[in-house]
Order: C-alpha cells, then structure tokens, then sequence
C-alpha cells in the first residue's frame, strides 16, 4: 500500500498517519489508498506519532527531540515542546495530555495546552511548553560497551557517564568504577596480548549482551600455565561458555 515508506504509523479509522526518516509525516486514505496530504515539520526522522480521540490533530517526534502539534485539516501547526532526548513513542491520554518516552530513562507527562494558548504562540522556534507534570523516573541504562584485550573483560558506561567492569566468562559484574576518564581506564586495563575475538557485546536494550557466532565463537584458545603438569593446558573461552550453559541439559562434552 505503501511501498516501504511507513516507519512508525497510526491506524484511525479508514486514514493513516506515516512517518518517515526524511522528517515528513504523510496522511493516507485507506479506501482510496494513496496519499491524501504530506506535513513538513521536522528536519529529521520522524519516530512516533499520537493523534487526539477526534482525530482532529495529531502529535509528532522523532530524532530532532520536537514534538509538534498539527491541525490535519489547515495543515497548521505549533512547537509544542522539546524534550532532553530523541522521542521514541507519544501516547495521547484523553487529549488533556500526552505521555513521551524518549531515548532517556524517564516518562514524561506533558499536559496539552488549550486552543487559545496554542493560537497565540506566534513564535515556531520557542515551545510551547517548557517543563513536563509529571515524570516516572526509570534506571540508568547502560549506552557503551568497551572489550578489553583479553577477550575476557568489557567495560560499560551508562546514561549518568558512570561505568562498571564485568566478566564475560563469569556472568557477573566485578567492580562499580564510577566516573572514570573512560579512556585511561581502558588504556590502564589493556595489556599486550592478542586474542581473537569470540563474542559481540551489545548494550543497545540498556543491558549488556553478549552473542555467540557459530563462525568465531570457538577462535579464541588460551594457554593456562599449569606447574603441575608437562605441558600447557589449553582453554576454549567459547567452548566454557557453551558448556556453562548446557551443562544441566543432559547433554556430553569431551
């Protein structure tokens, strides 16, 4: 129907509403199935959208951290806020207020101004709105992920720039670092040796993840000095993992 141009849509009735990465947002007729009217407000991508119960306007936000609002039959519209991080969903609460969560750690509640406060903010460069009535504060999500040289470390950063140490083959977090000069830590920490890499750390959920690859998950062995015996032992860091994990499944390892 649309041919690939939707990213984040709205469905009301037989009309559509669409966003897109090049900051317009598009309104569709479902029974004529084509594009009845294109809204030109953003500079960047267009993220989430929430319309009022009428369906008389309708909220939009997305990389630029804006949110405007837009009257769908003059096509005008207005500056309604700006919120400290990109706006990742609008939720529209009996049109007395909306609800945005941003790519920051909170929600925030913003109440709607009346039409008449609206039709007097002559100025499209200034919001509307300035400071939210409510906010739901959440965790600190974690936003970087360094691997350390021995492929056994990473180091984490989170929203609030603190950072903690954890161990890939333990599972487990060993030391909060605090705000650190993230750079020196990780220059401090790396030693002279190579390892290929096993695994992909990963933290876009807020979270550290780490995923295995079929194609280089077994690449890193490591020698263990052992005095006891003649020769070195060799570990497979992929291959502990793998066996940490389905150990209690019944199945053998060699």
């Amino acid at each position: 129907l649309i041919n690939g141009y939707l990213e984040v849509f709205r469905l009301i009735t037989f009309v559509l509403l669409s966003g897109s990465s090049d900051g317009t947002v598009k309104l569709w007729s479902i029974g004529q199935q084509r594009c009845v009217a294109t809204f030109r407000n953003h500079d960047q991508g267009v993220w989430a959208i929430a319309a009022d119960e009428a369906f008389s306007k309708f909220y939009s936000g997305g990389r630029e951290k804006t949110l405007f609002e837009t009257d769908i039959k003059t096509s005008e519209s207005v500056l309604l806020l700006k919120e400290t991080g990109s706006i990742l969903d609008v939720v529209c609460d009996n049109s007395k207020n909306l609800w945005i969560g941003t790519t920051e750690t909170a929600v925030n509640k913003w109440q709607l101004p009346s039409a008449k406060q609206s039709a007097h903010n002559l100025d499209v460069t200034k919001p509307l709105l300035t400071t939210p009535v409510n906010t739901v504060t959440g965790g600190h999500g974690l936003k970087k992920v360094y691997t350390l040289s021995d492929k056994q470390h990473v180091i984490c950063t989170d929203s609030e720039d603190r950072s903690y140490l954890f161990n890939v083959l333990g599972a487990k977090m060993v030391k909060e670092l605090g705000k650190v000069d993230i750079k020196e830590e990780i220059k401090g920490r790396n030693k002279q040796e190579y390892i290929p890499n096993w695994f992909t750390a990963d933290v876009k959920t807020g979270m550290l993840t780490i995923y295995l690859d079929e194609s280089d998950c077994y690449s890193a062995w490591v020698c263990v000095k052992d005095d006891t015996a003649e020769t070195d032992n060799k570990i497979n860091y992929g291959g502990l993992i793998i066996q940490a994990l389905l150990q209690n499944l019944g199945f053998c390892f060699g």
